[in-house]
């Protein structure tokens, strides 16, 4: 992750000089994040004096850092993050608001877990803070450890109740896309947010385009198909507009971090020198002298008309009894604007997030409203306006119209041969507990193996259904009920296993549940615990391919010698190859051998040797191969055995595939660099063996002599 902020985490702490600079339209505050001079803190500049960075008030680097900031009317207003060593990420932790004109003194913090957000913006036009804040959905598989963590995800425009912090989405961009560096269209989203003096959103995508954000609905438009040459990433960064109407960013840069400007018309990224930025050549002269992650800048020439109404207060969203679609709205007029003065409120206008515009414009002493036709979750907005102003906004949010339907219960699927019988109850509960038609469900039922899903029924009737399974496997089945056009909560039934005889050559494997990955084995030693082999999908950074095989070491009385098993393989006489991806802790090489045996449930079966390694190490994911051979036809299961005796160490593989050799590889050389093989891992657990005659060894335990026979 190439982050000042986790770089500098790793050094040891230094004194941050401070430094008071004058006020002025051309003056940027911000924060620094870090930097390769490990400055954590406020900070301020000049925009033609950036190289000259001065830290106002130094934050410790282990605390939390403003990841996020937009300055008020003497207030900087932020959300601080905090790095996470188990999601090896940056989590947000709380809403922040400081006193710039106390020494950035603490106002309030509030706890502010959740998705996190990357800029923030205020628009004076209608007092109204908005802040660019990932998806929900990717950060709780961030949290999962289903996604990659070292960028931030998917964003979504919100507003932020300026006192709780509270974020309010109003509505995603759109579903954005640009051509990556190979040409392919992917998909994009902004990564820096800022507003203009005319109340105009606009925001910078990940791969450089410049777009114009509609407030109301949170959908983006492209200002200009061309797009400017400086690198972005998906990173904490930020942009403000000055007093002269001029757009600057402070940019995170994958190798990295600039300040420049951005000309509004044409998409250009321009540098200090005045240059169009093409290239990493012209963006050099806008680079940060210790390379400052910078996030949250300001310029301090907005204020707040002082005649603007203060928010309405009380202010509830009902769904009308008896209908399904009609919301009541009430609230309290202000009393007072937001200098204090008496209050003059020309009209009162309510809008819905997703709805461009009001959908009602009140008389000035309106205190009620009537919205029909709503559907689904909605917020709405309401404003008390002025004579010359808006005045501050207040939301709410309701459900109406169809609701979803709870999840179906008692779920049940029963394996009979190769057939599975489902059976559940009808739900009786909505969601939000909203009208359903509890006459007319239907359901949708899907057969899950693993990361695939397929739709096996569609506006079925019944609560029962007996469905096929098409191959072995472990499958789960989702069943879930619709009602009004709406779908409901889906519930998951028991797992089932078909089972089916033994596998044939060419073998292969990813441990997926949609192969064979649930039938494999693990024969862990006793008080292994939590340790030893486990088949599981890991974090997203620890993965090759999906699930892999996972073989870990625990404390000093933990030692491994523990066995993976898989399902049966036939093979015939003859030689074979084994291939597999390995990697091991980054730290220490591993142990560990492959063996064929007859009996999964006896380890002592397994006397045909495959492979064997002592100090094994890869780091990385790493193709490993070994030729073996067989010599009598029949089932055999492969069995991986871990001996590794380093504590806390791992080991992991995926990929795994037998095959055939044909290479021209004779039995008896094949069979002889077995023997070898076996002999070497032998003497690698200590076990002394003396070679009798091919395939048999005698093997020496104390006064006892025990024969060991290797095919």
């Amino acid at each position: 992750m190439k982050k000042n902020y986790l770089k500098s985490l790793l050094s040891a702490g230094a004194v941050v000089a401070m430094a008071c600079n004058a006020v002025g339209a051309d003056m940027v505050h911000g924060y620094s994040m870090g930097s390769t001079a490990r400055e954590f803190g406020f900070i301020s500049f000049t925009t033609d004096g950036f190289r000259n960075l001065a830290v106002d008030k130094g934050v410790s680097q282990w605390l939390p850092q403003v990841s996020a900031g937009e300055w008020v009317d003497g207030k900087y207003y932020t959300f601080r993050s905090s790095y996470n060593d188990w999601l090896y990420a940056l989590e947000q932790t709380d809403f922040s608001v400081y006193d710039t004109a106390n020494g950035f003194s603490t106002v309030r913090t509030v706890a502010a877990p959740g998705p996190r957000v990357t800029d923030m913006t205020f628009d004076y036009t209608t007092n109204t803070m908005y802040a660019l804040v990932e998806d929900a959905a990717s950060w709780a598989k961030i949290e999962a450890g289903l996604s990659e963590t070292t960028w931030l995800k998917r964003m979504t425009l919100h507003v932020v109740d300026m006192e709780t912090g509270k974020l309010i989405q109003v509505g995603d961009f759109g579903g954005w896309t640009a051509l990556d560096g190979y040409n392919r269209e992917v998909e994009t989203w902004p990564v820096a947010l800022a507003c203009d003096a005319h109340g105009t959103l606009w925001a910078m995508g990940v791969y450089r385009h410049l777009y114009n954000i509609d407030k109301m609905t949170g959908k983006g438009t492209r200002v200009v198909d061309s797009r400017h040459g400086l690198a972005t990433q998906e990173d904490f960064q930020s942009m403000a507009f000055d007093s002269e109407g001029t757009l600057w960013w402070s940019n995170s840069g994958p190798d990295h971090f600039h300040f420049v400007k951005v000309d509004t018309a044409t998409d250009e990224a321009i540098g200090v020198d005045g240059v169009s930025i093409k290239n990493s050549a012209d963006a050099e002269p806008s680079r940060y002298t210790n390379d400052n992650q910078v996030s949250g800048i300001y310029f301090e020439h907005g204020r707040v008309e002082g005649s603007s109404p203060n928010a309405v207060t009380e202010l509830v969203s009902v769904r009308r009894a008896g209908t399904a679609n009609t919301v009541d709205l009430s609230w309290t007029l202000p009393t007072t604007a937001y200098d204090g003065s008496p209050v003059d409120i020309k009209s009162v206008k309510v809008y819905r997030f997703g709805t461009s515009g009001p959908v009602a414009t009140l008389a000035p002493d309106a205190t009620v409203a009537e919205v029909e036709g709503v559907n689904g979750n909605n917020v709405f907005m309401v404003v008390a306006e002025g004579a010359d102003h808006a005045g501050f906004p207040a939301w709410t949010e309701v459900f109406a119209g169809a609701d979803r339907l709870k999840a179906v219960g008692n779920l049940e699927a029963v394996l009979e041969g190769n057939s599975v019988t489902l059976t559940w109850d009808a739900p009786t509960e909505t969601v939000n507990g909203g009208y359903a038609d509890y006459n007319n469900i239907t359901y949708i039922v899907k057969r899950l193996a693993g990361s695939t899903s397929e739709v096996i029924a569609d506006d079925l009737t019944d609560t029962s259904l007996v469905a096929e399974l098409p191959k072995v496997g472990t499958y789960t089945f989702e069943v879930t009920a619709v009602t009004g056009g709406v779908e409901g909560e889906a519930a998951v039934s028991n797992e089932v296993t078909l089972v089916g005889g033994a596998a044939s050559l060419p073998y292969s494997t990813g441990f997926e549940d949609e192969q064979d990955g649930t039938q494999w084995i693990a024969a862990n030693h006793e008080g292994a615990g939590s340790y030893g082999w486990s088949i599981t999908l890991g974090y997203a950074y620890q993965r090759y391919d999906g699930k892999f095989a996972t073989a870990k070491t625990g404390g000093s009385d933990n030692v491994a010698d523990d066995w993976l098993i898989s399902p049966a393989i036939h093979f015939t006489p003859g030689a074979h190859t084994l291939e597999m991806m390995v990697k091991t802790s980054s730290y220490d090489s591993q142990d560990f051998a492959v063996w064929l045996g007859t009996d999964a449930s006896d380890t002592s079966s397994f006397i045909v040797p495959v492979a064997s390694e002592q100090e094994f190490m890869a780091k990385d994911w790493t193709s490993y191969k070994k030729k073996f051979f067989v010599e009598n036809e029949g089932d055999y299961h492969l069995g991986l055995r871990y001996t590794t005796p380093r504590t806390f160490s791992n080991l992991s593989i995926d990929n795994l595939s037998v095959a055939a050799d044909k290479s021209g590889v004779t039995a008896v050389s094949a069979e002889r660099e077995a023997e070898s093989s076996a002999a070497e891992y032998f003497n690698m657990q200590g076990i002394r063996v003396e070679p009798v005659s091919p395939g048999l060894y005698i093997r020496k335990c104390g006064d006892r002599a025990e024969k060991v026979i290797v095919r």
